[in-house]
């Protein structure tokens, strides 16, 4: 009776940001050759991918995966008030070899995705113009009230989808569950501290040296939040900024809930096409992934891959914990 209670209870979608997972794995072997970086990342993504099956026993597999994105467009544009290009900092100063490795990673990874798209029944997420983030918390927040949804990223901005008791937050480096509790689990404090601190991703903060005294008294009075907003401070180069003018743009870059309507449909049309119509598992296209990669580690326990290439939930008990 327990047993048949828990396997019809609503489904739970265990969601990887596979970009991220990816990229932690490759700076764990960064000082490897761009073969070796390559096979050991593919390698651990599937060992994690397997872990965390099994771990969280999930009725379904998701992958999303980062591509060229909406907000690099928008801080390329004349709209951008802060003039910052949207992760502009990254990867700027790699030399030859450096550069010659990412390329080769990156090209691994989108092999990786066409094995797990065309060959095995993962739903996919990814599409030009979104990062694995939006997809996710556009998954939480059309899926996360009816069913369970487990979030495997080491990115500590994923807190802001912790909207409900359903919906969890993986951190795979230290193995624990992320939660709310720094900012007293509200939600929408998170979001107003964060986007005007703005420290990441080459995303201009709204306030330089602003006190966290000042914000929390801003965020609970509502005159205080108006004197913030209409500050104005100016840049070593001598440009001048309105703190909400940049505080409304961090919040389009870093909210998740904010993307443009053009980039939800976009998803929404995905999400529902990868969950209608997922792939199906080849044996002989994944044995040849393994070789062209030499993962021959990874091929010794392909047994337990299997069904999870497969993505079918369990029917049995004994299946469950197999």
């Amino acid at each position: 009776m327990i047993w048949a209670a828990i396997l019809n209870m609503s489904n739970h979608y265990l969601i990887i940001d596979i970009s991220n997972v990816a990229h932690m794995c490759r700076h764990q072997n960064k000082d490897a050759d761009a073969d070796t970086a390559a096979a050991l990342t593919m390698h651990v993504m599937f060992q994690m991918i397997k872990k965390y099956y099994k771990k969280l026993g999930p009725t379904h597999l998701i992958l999303a995966f980062d591509k060229h994105n909406w907000r690099k467009d928008y801080t390329q544009s004349d709209k951008c008030v802060s003039g910052k290009i949207y992760k502009g900092d990254r990867n700027q100063n790699l030399t030859k070899s450096e550069q010659a490795s990412l390329d080769h990673f990156r090209e691994s990874l989108d092999k990786f995705e066409e094995l797990i798209t065309k060959h095995t029944g993962i739903i996919v997420f990814s599409a030009d113009g979104c990062e694995a983030d939006d997809f996710i918390a556009r998954f939480c927040q059309n899926y996360g009230t009816d069913h369970k949804v487990t979030i495997l990223s080491s990115d500590k901005d994923y807190v802001q989808c912790l909207t409900n008791p359903k919906i969890k937050l993986m951190n795979p480096l230290q193995e624990k569950y992320r939660t709310l509790e720094d900012y007293n689990y509200d939600v929408d404090w998170h979001k107003f501290f964060k986007f005007i601190r703005a420290n990441e991703d080459n995303i201009q903060c709204a306030f330089p040296r602003v006190r966290k005294t000042r914000l929390e008294k801003a965020y609970n009075d509502d005159f205080e939040m108006v004197n913030l907003l209409n500050e104005e401070w100016t840049n070593p180069d001598g440009k001048t900024f309105i703190v909400g003018e940049l505080y409304k743009e961090n919040c389009l870059l870093m909210d998740l809930s904010l993307q443009p309507d053009h980039i939800k449909e976009l998803m929404d049309n995905v999400i529902e096409e990868s969950l209608e119509n997922p792939g199906r598992y080849s044996h002989f296209h994944f044995l040849a992934f393994c070789g062209k990669f030499e993962l021959k580690n990874t091929a010794k326990f392909i047994d337990y891959l299997i069904p999870i290439l497969h993505n079918k939930p369990p029917k049995t008990q004994e299946e469950f914990y197999s």
